[in-house]
């Protein structure tokens, strides 16, 4: 029998049979009892709902400004820091790491448990957890921001981490993120792991304007968010630099629904009751209430960049409705029963005074009503024998229950415990332990499956550091340092796409000159890692026996590799012999695409091309070696693999060779590691959040 159908005749023998005893003792109590209600006893009861919603809007308007009040505290602490921070010196920071490192502070400890879910949403509306990270920072910037004074700022926004920390804890309940925005286009966000539209530029949002204009505290109206799509207010503050100048703003996301809290009121009272904030400046006339804020608000139709659509508090009753808003700009209170949304219910409502928005809380009469028919039904006397013999009938049919699960369970509970007991020695790192379930159903079934789970995570883990072995041997295949020659700078850059990769590059000093290396075997992973170690080997060799001649080095490393190499296992491979005393060079290409020659007294870019066949086809297969030419003061050499120029994007665009050259020529005046990193930096960019798909290697040659 399937586990469904046990548990199916576990829960019919518990609950079916006091189920249905219950049921008929309630129909024979019911019938007998008399139902006698008073007028009077509805009219106090009535008295009793109307103190306690009185009380509970008043603490909560008390609560909302103590919390307004903390809030408005918090930003102005948060304003302080920041300008405190942008007015110290900022120390080096690297942009191309700041995703991983913005403003870590390891002395911080993460919440044991989130205050709230952070959800991303998909194009599509599928909702994803976003990681968030109470340690560190997340940093953004606006399209068209200077990268260089993005940095500065960013150096000093860094140490904000611990103040941010501090800060969110006062409020977690409420606080989702907090975040400085800069006039430069700098974003920080707290926690980190947020996520924002590419064309989200805070700037032009009306908490950053309002903020700006005001040159004060400024309180949002309700809006979408970009990355969480939850309903919220922003509480900013602008912010300056030493002098005076405007530098940005500083804020906080509160959410909107945790605002609204009226657990205190009895849920019987306050079940489809309505809760909003009315906005007192916006409200200029007696036919309608602006709402500021409400506990539910209907967002399908929005997005964080449309501006959510005004709404206003009505009531068809309209002479009672005229009554309360005059009362509401009088300073007066009270309670009216009108309607809402076509149903009769009860208003709630303090006066206007010097404050900007005042709660209002509507409660279905019909709430009132059944919480007096519940009152008066519990202080009938006839049903106290009824309930007697009830109580002791639920009392035999509980134990009856009780025994029955005792007696069913335990054959369902002991398979169960035997795989957690062993479950947790795996979790412990024992892949040899087993578990033996002998049900015949389901459970066994999953005892056998999570017998096969063992071996396969020993091999996992067996093959994980087989792959640290081989990347951190295959690292160390790759020059540590760059050269040092006269007349040039030369760096290499090389990022795989696996643990271990096919691409290589190499410095090879011979004779007075250096040989550079760059190759691509085809594929990647370990296959492609070992090829590029033996042609690094045999390169190295045939190059220094031959004294540095590329043609016949790449001969005789051709004619190794073809004899021992797979057919479907081939090197590109492309060498460039340096002399740094008369600045020429000369080249070979054995099926490896051409390097780009910047020349800085033109401003073109050439091909240095080669007519090589890749190496580890055919053997006796003929190389030869163009030039020499003579490079200039300026001029850029740009050896790349095709990691670099066949890299895609979402829309399968690929990088291209031309935009690539339009990189070398804007960034000529760099130094050669800065022209590597930004090349790479732009690949990277272009890709997005997609993987890495191929090795992305780089040698920049530059002439000073």
């Amino acid at each position: 029998m399937s586990i469904r159908k046990k548990l199916t005749v576990l829960l019919l023998s518990i609950t079916l049979i006091p189920l249905i005893g219950v049921a008929l003792f309630y129909q024979i109590s019911f019938r007998a009892t008399v139902q006698k209600v008073t007028d009077d006893m509805r009219e106090v009861l009535g008295w009793h709902a109307h103190a306690a919603m009185e009380q509970v809007l008043g603490n909560f308007e008390d609560r909302l400004r103590v919390q307004a009040n903390l809030l408005e505290s918090l930003v102005e602490i948060q304003q302080k820091e920041v300008e405190h921070y942008l007015a110290t010196s900022p120390r080096p920071f690297d942009l191309q790491f700041s995703d991983e490192y913005f403003g870590l502070d390891a002395a911080l400890t993460p919440p044991p448990k989130l205050h709230h879910d952070y959800l991303v949403f998909s194009d599509s509306g599928v909702p994803d957890t976003l990681t968030v990270d109470f340690t560190r920072q997340s940093i953004f910037w606006s399209k068209g921001a200077s990268l260089p004074q993005v940095a500065r700022d960013a150096a000093r926004l860094a140490n904000l981490t611990p103040v941010y920390y501090r800060l969110y804890f006062r409020d977690p309940d409420v606080i989702l993120w907090q975040y400085t925005a800069l006039e430069n286009g700098l974003i920080a966000t707290f926690p980190a792991g947020n996520t924002l539209p590419a064309d989200y530029d805070p700037r032009e949002r009306s908490w950053y304007q309002g903020a700006k204009k005001s040159r004060a505290i400024y309180w949002s109206y309700p809006y979408i968010d970009a990355s969480t799509h939850e309903l919220l207010i922003t509480i900013s503050a602008p912010v300056y630099r030493p002098g005076g100048r405007f530098a940005g703003i500083t804020a906080i996301d509160l959410i909107v629904t945790e605002i609204f809290h009226l657990s205190q009121l009895d849920p019987n009272l306050t079940r489809g009751a309505e809760a909003v904030l009315i906005s007192a400046q916006d409200s200029l006339t007696t036919d309608s209430l602006r709402i500021y804020a409400r506990a539910h608000l209907n967002t399908e139709e929005s997005n964080w960049i449309t501006p959510l659509q005004a709404e206003f508090l009505t009531s068809s009753n309209r002479e009672q409705f005229v009554s309360l808003v005059t009362d509401m700009r009088e300073g007066r209170g009270g309670i009216r029963k009108m309607k809402y949304h076509g149903e009769e219910a009860l208003w709630v409502y303090r006066g206007f005074t010097d404050k900007k928005v005042y709660p209002i809380l509507i409660v279905p009469y019909r709430n009132v009503v059944a919480l007096a028919q519940k009152t008066e039904e519990n202080i009938l006397t006839k049903n106290v024998q009824w309930f007697s013999l009830a109580l002791i009938f639920a009392v035999l049919v509980a134990i009856v229950a009780i025994l029955i699960a005792i007696n069913r369970s335990k054959a369902f509970t002991e398979p169960i415990r035997r795989l957690t007991r062993v479950s947790q020695k795996l979790a412990r790192g024992n892949f040899d332990v087993r578990v033996r379930i002998n049900t015949g159903d389901e459970l066994q079934e999953l005892g056998e499956v999570f017998n096969q789970i063992g071996p396969r995570l020993k091999e996992r883990e067996q093959m994980k550091y087989s792959l640290e072995a081989a990347r951190a041997i295959q690292q160390r295949l790759l020059p540590t340092e760059d050269p040092h020659i006269e007349n040039f700078e030369i760096v290499g850059l090389c990022h795989y796409s696996d643990e271990t990769g096919g691409d290589y590059f190499d410095f090879i000093p011979v004779n007075g000159q250096l040989i550079v290396a760059l190759g691509d075997v085809s594929g990647h992973g370990i296959g492609a890692a070992l090829l590029m170690a033996t042609a690094r080997t045999v390169l190295r060799s045939s190059v220094r026996q031959y004294s540095g001649d590329l043609s016949r080095a790449l001969v005789e490393t051709n004619n190794i590799l073809a004899v021992d190499t797979a057919p479907e296992k081939f090197i590109t491979l492309f060498c460039l012999a340096l002399d740094p005393k008369t600045r020429q060079c000369s080249w070979a290409s054995g099926g490896h695409d051409p390097a780009f020659w910047y020349r800085k007294q033109s401003g073109r870019v050439e091909q240095l091309a080669g007519d090589g066949i890749p190496l580890g086809f055919l053997t006796g297969m003929k190389f030869s070696q163009t030039g020499p030419v003579k490079l200039e003061k300026g001029d850029v050499v740009v050896i790349g693999t095709d990691g670099i120029w066949e890299a895609e994007n979402r829309e399968e665009e690929m990088f291209g060779k031309e935009r690539l050259q339009k990189i070398i020529v804007e960034n000529a005046d760099k130094s050669a590691r800065d022209i590597g990193k930004t090349v790479v930096q732009a690949v990277k960019q272009f890709c997005g959040n997609i993987s890495q798909q191929d090795d992305i290697t780089i040698v920049v040659l530059k002439v000073v």
